[in-house]
């Protein structure tokens, strides 16, 4: 390769991929994505004749990257439909909340005392573990050797309810069963995307107009249709000369200095590297597995769960969907509930048909909505990301003994072989903003290898903390829901032992 013009070749056109190379264009170094599917986007991918996210797609105020890429791009965001009650259906209870203290309604009393302290003890945990290291963190080995289910049972003091809400956590944030994880994956991936309750509230508040994938489809705009090939399926990527020469299923040859692999971990092992990567590099890929996730959308002529609801849905308890929101289109046109199926609940319907899956579906709703205007749905749309060629899940999570001994493989260099996904990042791991902040950190080494001054679009980015440490302020928020809810309450000696309670769980 010439030392005057730099290139360098890009495996995925994902959010990774794409922000990497456009930092990498934008300073003036050539690029070549190569990506397998006939579309870009990877893990964010937009219905066109409902205009549904089938993929990634909330965002709120903490997701600084997307937000930002957004403004730069032309995208406007739009809140999601929150107004009035959630509704959660625990262990055959159901209820209604409008704020965390209303877990009461669902768990009882000491119940929802244990699920915030077990939460805040996670929070507790997270700070002792390093974001860029998290097997350098002083208990990894102990807690890399545990499941999260034997820490559940741990904290959760025997509470049935407890149990079940923290097993739904794993689910909802991973799409896998809290016996399939590790503590300490689960940890660190709590702390890098900010903690709780940021986790479970604040990361999902608003989605983009058009569709998230248009974030992909603007980058590939700006760089070029010659430079970002789609069908390309890259199988061998040989760096045992100066430069990389990468080959694709149908024997294409690109070549250039270096290569970023911005793919999951789980699909590195489909490409054949020259020489073969070592050993760990080589094993990781078999030893962290995909999240398994469906995403449903079930139409209707009216949005009828808004009377009494905002649609969104906690479900422990039911034989398909876990976790529902309101689809509906900001001007009030196609009235969707959007209903997540995650982790074995989603593996157990795969042998089904989506007519089977939709009517199932729609007489969950009907249980947890109390309404049979929930049997009238109009349309159907879903996505199954556990049979998405090239991708096969939502997002590699790490069962237990894989981050001490294999995940500094994930984001560590082979020679010119470097890696990015959301998965290499270490804030917002999992979703849109940690593949973004993955492609811009890899673009960035290559630069500085390459000498090039840039900005770090990082740099550009105000952050601030999600979560106040101010114990004043969260203590006197904290009574003042606890206040709101004793007016509503027919029971005032159990919520004021509540209070005392409170009190000492934000001082403790």
């Amino acid at each position: 390769m010439s030392d005057s013009k730099k290139k360098v070749i890009i495996i995925g056109a994902g959010l990774a991929g794409l922000n990497a190379a456009d930092l990498l264009f934008s300073n003036g170094v050539d690029v070549t994505v190569l990506e397998a599917k006939d579309r870009v986007g990877g893990r964010t991918f937009t219905d066109k004749k409902t205009g549904v996210n089938l993929g990634g797609s909330y965002v709120g105020p903490e997701k600084k990257r997307s937000l930002h890429l957004a403004k730069q791009l032309g995208v406007n965001t739009y809140d999601i439909y929150s107004t009035g009650p959630a509704v959660f259906s625990v262990n055959g209870r159901i209820a209604k909340t409008d704020n965390v203290l209303s877990l009461v309604n669902v768990l009882g009393l000491i119940p929802a005392l244990v699920f915030l302290s077990a939460l805040k003890q996670a929070n507790k945990y997270g700070k002792q573990i390093p974001e860029d290291a998290p097997w350098d963190a002083p208990n990894a080995k102990e807690w890399d050797a545990m499941t999260v289910e034997q820490w559940i049972m741990k904290v959760s003091s025997g509470f049935k309810k407890t149990e079940t809400l923290l097993r739904f956590v794993v689910q909802v944030i991973l799409g896998v069963e809290s016996w399939e994880v590790s503590l300490l994956y689960f940890l660190w991936y709590s702390k890098v995307c900010h903690g709780y309750p940021e986790l479970l509230t604040g990361a999902q508040g608003q989605v983009f107009e058009g569709g998230s994938q248009q974030l992909s489809i603007k980058l590939a705009e700006k760089l070029g249709i010659e430079n970002v090939l789609c069908e390309q399926q890259v199988v061998e990527i040989d760096q045992t000369g100066d430069g990389v020469i990468v080959k694709t299923a149908d024997n294409k040859i690109y070549k250039g200095d270096y290569c970023i692999l911005a793919v999951p971990p789980n699909v590195r092992s489909h490409i054949t590297c020259k020489p073969q990567l070592n050993g760990v590099h080589h094993q990781l890929p078999q030893r962290m597995p995909m999240g398994s996730i469906m995403k449903t959308f079930m139409f209707y002529d009216t949005a009828w769960w808004r009377d009494g609801t905002n649609g969104q849905a906690t479900i422990t308890d039911g034989t398909i969907v876990g976790q529902t929101f309101d689809a509906t289109k900001p001007d009030g046109s196609l009235p969707c509930l959007m209903g997540f199926v995650l982790g074995e609940r989603a593996r157990s319907w795969q042998s089904a048909t989506p007519d089977e899956r939709k009517l199932e579906i729609a007489k969950e709703y009907q249980r947890v909505f109390k309404s049979d205007k929930a049997l009238k749905f109009v349309n159907y749309v879903e996505h199954n990301w556990l049979a998405e060629e090239f991708i096969g899940g939502s997002g590699g999570v790490a069962p237990p003994g894989v981050t001490v001994s294999f995940a500094s493989a994930i984001r560590d260099p082979v020679d010119k072989i470097h890696f990015a996904s959301t998965e290499t990042s270490n804030d917002w791991s999992g979703y849109m903003d940690g593949a973004i902040q993955s492609g811009w950190y890899t673009a960035g080494v290559l630069l500085d290898k390459l000498n090039i001054t840039y900005v770090d679009p990082d740099s550009l980015i105000l952050k601030a903390e999600s979560v106040s440490e101010d114990i004043i302020t969260d203590c006197i928020v904290g009574l003042v829901n606890v206040l709101l809810y004793i007016f509503q309450c027919k029971f005032l000696i159990p919520c004021l032992i509540f209070v005392f309670a409170y009190i000492v769980y934000v001082y403790i």
